[in-house]
């Protein structure tokens, strides 16, 4: 496995003969992207929930109801 770390000390890279994996940060050292995942940051530091880039909503699980029979 090779790791990599930037001048701060945090992770920047991470592979092996099967992935690789990359961490994003913002200028005050939040964590903003990794494994296609984005996160955001409100004012006073909270991070947001995760999103995918390419996200898209699920389907509104539906329910029918059947007759009973004769």
């Amino acid at each position: 496995m090779t790791l990599g770390y930037d001048a701060a000390g945090r992770s920047t890279t991470r592979a092996n003969a099967t992935m690789s994996e990359d961490f994003v940060y913002n200028l005050v050292g939040n964590l903003t992207k990794t494994r296609g995942f984005a996160y955001t940051y409100d004012p006073p530091g909270r991070c947001s929930p995760a999103s995918t880039p390419t996200a898209t909503p699920s389907p509104t699980p539906t329910t029918t109801t059947a007759a009973p029979p004769p």
